[in-house]
């Protein structure tokens, strides 16, 4: 028998049901929270990281299986302490999650390891019917940790997907465009954000503070991917919320920038009726 399949022991995922699907599930998981791309908060002491369940269904297209499956198969290794849950609302339902303490046994069979010495497992290096067995790299020597990840490279590390996704959905829906998530200049001005330490949140922010700021203005046009996330991103998130004053139109006024002037409106319609012609002359 292999002793790993996507860096985890087949020992250990099968003493705890876990299936191929869900080790295929999970190995996405660690891989995109180790690439640094995935959108991340600090939630009761440990780091929890936002997972898209549409994104992973099309990032793993051979699992074949729906976003609720998915759902279910997550709350499957929360259930064995594999992962951790937490569930956000902020302007919509977001599921973060965490590693779990039972997943370091995943890594590789605890009952193999003395004093941080990795067993070599029964059969390698041995001559068998089938030849000699090679003994895998790092099998036998000491790790100089507990535990030793052994990754699958097949799994895509860098696509940060479900962030282009979820930022472009939430503009559009906000102003009432119709930006791709797709665009090759879009995603670069999204991932040049991320890799400053922006989240998810962060867009929500400048996004809800500009089309306040800019809708129904000349600005209006400007509620684009390129302004709204280009090198002002920054100022924009810090930019203090104006309050807005509208016209007898139900638009927001045009010196909405400025400090507007206090009037007595009385006497203002009596002077520009020239019912008090002499107060007009002094003004």
């Amino acid at each position: 028998m292999k002793f790993t399949i996507y860096g985890f022991s087949q020992k250990k995922l099968v003493e705890m049901g876990m299936n191929n699907d869900d080790a295929l599930i999970l190995r996405y998981f660690i891989d995109f929270k180790d690439s640094g791309a995935m959108i991340k908060e600090y939630m009761d002491d440990d780091m929890y990281y936002w997972v898209n369940y549409e994104s992973l269904k099309n990032e793993l297209p051979v699992l074949n299986i729906s976003k609720d499956r998915i759902y279910r198969r997550l709350k499957y290794l929360v259930s064995i302490n594999v992962l951790k849950h937490k569930t956000k609302k902020n302007g919509g339902t977001f599921s973060f999650y965490a590693v779990g303490d039972n997943y370091k046994t995943l890594i590789i069979d605890t009952s193999e390891i003395t004093d941080g010495t990795v067993k070599t497992p029964e059969g390698y290096g041995k001559n068998t019917e089938e030849g000699t067995v090679k003994i895998p790299e790092g099998y036998g020597k000491n790790t100089g940790t507990k535990y030793s990840s052994i990754k699958d490279t097949s799994i895509n590390n860098s696509s940060i997907k479900d962030i282009y996704v979820s930022v472009i959905d939430y503009l559009n829906q906000k102003c009432c465009t119709s930006y791709k998530s797709e665009t090759k200049k879009t995603r670069q001005l999204i991932k040049a954000r991320v890799n400053e330490g922006f989240n998810l949140e962060h867009f929500k922010t400048v996004i809800d503070k500009k089309y306040k700021d800019w809708k129904g203005t000349d600005f209006e046009a400007y509620l684009r991917p390129e302004t709204l996330f280009g090198n002002k991103f920054e100022s924009y998130l810090n930019q203090k919320i104006k309050k807005t004053s509208y016209n007898s139109n139900g638009k927001p006024s045009t010196f909405n920038d400025f400090d507007q002037r206090e009037y007595d409106f009385d006497s203002l319609e009596r002077k520009l009726l020239g019912w008090d012609k002499d107060a007009v002359e002094n003004e």
